[in-house]
């Protein structure tokens, strides 16, 4: 199953970057140092996602992320396993 591309939401490049974070199970002091932001920030993208994605699960956005939306994104292909 993946996500159709006029079905993919809206996200921002940095929300699309703190998403594959979390994809990758990291937590929101790593996607803070990773991404060099505030953890406070982190926490804002993460909320904003939750909301786009209808969603209060953390682990829903991993899975969100790993269906089909990012691996579709030739931006973040090279990032999946950039660390």
């Amino acid at each position: 199953m993946t996500i159709e591309a006029e079905d993919r939401l809206e996200l921002t490049d940095r929300q699309k970057e703190v998403l594959v974070q979390i994809a990758l199970g990291k937590t929101n002091k790593q996607i803070a140092d990773f991404l060099q932001l505030e953890t406070w920030g982190v926490d804002s993208h993460i909320r904003a996602i939750m909301d786009k994605v209808g969603t209060g699960r953390r682990v829903q956005l991993g899975v969100y992320a790993c269906v089909g939306y990012l691996p579709e994104e030739d931006y973040f292909r090279d990032r999946w396993l950039d660390e």
